[in-house]
């Protein structure tokens, strides 16, 4: 059997789309060696090597294929023409595919509308459909979006989501699909992870948050509210933020200067050099905001976070909550809410055996989630689908 990722997109574009991607369709190849994985993207530089960004060797059984497109930078000028990389695809499959074999699409709506179109593709392919996002929850069930969206995909034959709540706003417009939860693994090997370095009674604490950058996530809020939250916590406060393109940075460095704190901008940091960045970070921080789509999508930090050997503060969300629980692998906050997060830093600080805990209880959590796990669980799924 093989298995046919589509993602319309640049896998090296550093979205946490685009990692999953990778890991997705590298897992399931590891994990199943009877099956012939295929990941089609769209890259913008043909000369990149996806799997080498994120440390990943090359598998017999996994083929990294571009697509034409027409597609521009992410963050650039430019036009992106879809009906390209749609049209190229198809004729790929319909060259490419034999019966019973596997297309599955993670949040991409459109492209699935236009291959589910094909009578040929139907009879020949089975359609997965991997759901991240859903156009219900950032515009409401009464949203033509939204409408148009839950009817493009209805006739896959196979759901997956990544976390319950996601799930169950699924089942509530789709009854009669057939939903399968696969929770996100840690994709970070802790073995090069440097150890927290000692806790410092004076001195600068350095904190830290890897990862995307865009408003929801909470960055712009913390970097407004850095200078406040140090006077409340009354104790030196650094703050590193690894992740984000040229223009998301440029708008952090304003946000810096109006705020005022000690903040300090990495940029994109590679997974082989977390290890290095992370030797002076005493602890982490997800500073999610309980708005649209993040209280019901994973979020990758989550899980990734788990094997970075510090301790964790993070907003109560239902999806982060699947996974962090509350006094065992994070301090939890209320989103957006400045006391609140100072009122966790302060547990954390005053305590050495809170500290020793939470790293512990993260490595033995990381256990549960793990990518080889999910992976073997969904090629099971997928021979299934053969019948």
């Amino acid at each position: 059997m093989k298995v046919f990722f589509i993602a319309n997109q640049d896998l090296c574009d550093r979205s946490a789309h685009a990692l999953y991607s990778m890991r997705n369709a590298w897992w399931l190849a590891h994990e199943n060696p009877d099956l012939q994985v295929e990941l089609w993207h769209a890259p913008h530089d043909d000369e990149k090597t996806p799997l080498a960004a994120i440390g990943l060797p090359s598998l017999p059984n996994l083929n990294i294929i571009p697509i034409p497109n027409v597609r521009k930078k992410k963050g650039s000028w430019g036009i992106t023409v879809n009906s390209v990389f749609h049209m190229a695809a198809y004729l790929r499959l319909v060259k490419n595919s034999s019966p019973g074999d596997v297309l599955a699409i993670a949040s991409f709506p459109k492209i699935y509308r236009v291959l589910n179109k094909s009578a040929y593709l139907r009879k020949r392919l089975k359609f997965v459909y991997e759901v991240h996002q859903l156009a219900v929850i950032d515009d409401g069930e009464l949203s033509s979006r939204a409408r148009h969206e839950l009817r493009r995909i209805s006739t896959a034959q196979l759901f997956l989501v990544t976390t319950r709540a996601l799930g169950e706003v699924l089942q509530k417009h789709l009854p009669k699909a057939r939903i399968e939860q696969a929770p996100l693994g840690c994709g970070i090997d802790p073995a090069g992870i440097p150890p927290a370095p000692t806790w410092k009674e004076s001195g600068p604490l350095r904190i830290a948050y890897i990862g995307s950058v865009y408003r929801e996530q909470g960055v712009e809020w913390l970097v407004g509210e850095w200078a406040k939250l140090g006077k409340i916590v009354e104790h030196d406060l650094e703050l590193h933020i690894a992740g984000g393109s040229p223009s998301q940075l440029e708008n952090l460095r304003r946000l810096s200067r109006k705020s005022g704190g000690k903040i300090t901008l990495h940029g994109q940091i590679d997974t082989g050099r977390i290890g290095e960045f992370l030797k002076e970070i005493d602890l982490l921080v997800i500073p999610s905001l309980a708005e649209g789509r993040m209280p019901f999508v994973a979020i990758t930090k989550s899980y990734d976070y788990l094997a970075l050997k510090r301790p964790i503060l993070a907003a109560n969300l239902p999806s982060i909550t699947e996974v962090l629980r509350d006094e065992q692998e994070a301090l939890l906050f209320h989103p957006g809410s400045t006391p609140k997060l100072a009122e966790a830093f302060h547990r954390l600080a005053g305590s050495t055996s809170l500290r020793e805990k939470l790293i512990a209880n993260t490595s033995k959590r990381a256990a549960e989630f793990t990518w080889a796990h999910r992976s073997r669980i969904y090629g099971e799924w997928l021979k299934k689908l053969e019948g």
